[in-house]
């Protein structure tokens, strides 16, 4: 194959590639464009038997070491811990962008005034666009000032008042070292987990052995708990 009709493949696959992108309109990004990631992507085989499915927003942020191949392996892991609780990833809106200034790190120590949350976080959450399903997942650079790798925040329910006064509500953030930290069960995902926090409204528990929601970082793992399971079914974000 000559260098001319290799890079005249190149280009094709590219623009095939940038295509499938399309504006993100009304949001606060820089350079916004989205596109749909559709189960065939996060499910290898058939998408499996469930009961619920999670809509779903991701936003990657430009000028970070996330890429779209890294996202893509945090939501096929989430799809397969979530399985088991009957609960499947529909389409997810993977949205990609410029934060303001072209920044993409989070500080997380400058809090909103008269708030007791992060300015950052009130700020990207409010650049959204309005119609953008919930929960909203943002894939960041690092969180400064923050002693953990990923945050989340799951008060509120969906299409009340108080959420759209709080944008915050139900989003999950995750650094980039959450994702190449390495874990005793490489299935394990911080996305999951985040998004497990969100759903089940519940914090961390113990136990002797591994698990998603575990308190301790050595023993966090693929499995989800039965309760949890339970607590996060009854979410008002998953669709019967």
């Amino acid at each position: 194959m000559t260098r001319a009709l290799i890079a005249a493949c190149l280009a094709t696959a590219a623009l095939a590639f940038a295509q499938s992108y399309r504006p993100w309109t009304d949001t606060g990004f820089g350079a916004a464009r989205v596109r749909t990631v559709e189960s065939r992507e996060m499910y290898p085989e058939d998408v499996p038997e469930h009961t619920f499915e999670l809509p779903l927003t991701v936003v990657l942020l430009d000028q970070t070491n996330w890429t779209e191949a890294r996202a893509l392996r945090e939501l096929r892991k989430t799809a397969a811990i979530f399985a088991p609780c009957g609960i499947v990833l529909g389409d997810v809106q993977l949205a990609r962008g410029r934060g303001p200034d072209g920044g993409h790190d989070i500080d997380m120590a400058a809090l909103y005034p008269g708030a007791d949350m992060p300015a950052a976080v009130v700020d990207f959450s409010a650049r959204v666009a309005p119609n953008a399903a919930w929960p909203r997942v943002f894939l960041v650079g690092r969180l400064l000032g923050d002693t953990v790798l990923a945050r989340s925040y799951q008060q509120g329910a969906v299409g009340d008042q108080e959420s759209r006064r709080f944008p915050y509500m139900n989003t999950a953030w995750i650094s980039y070292r959450a994702h190449w930290d390495e874990r005793a069960e490489k299935e394990y995902s911080s996305l999951a987990h985040e998004l497990a926090h969100v759903l089940c409204r519940c914090g961390h528990t113990g136990g002797d052995r591994r698990h998603l929601l575990h308190e301790k970082r050595n023993f966090l793992g693929a499995a989800v708990l039965e309760p949890d399971c339970r607590a996060m079914q009854l979410s008002p974000l998953l669709e019967r």
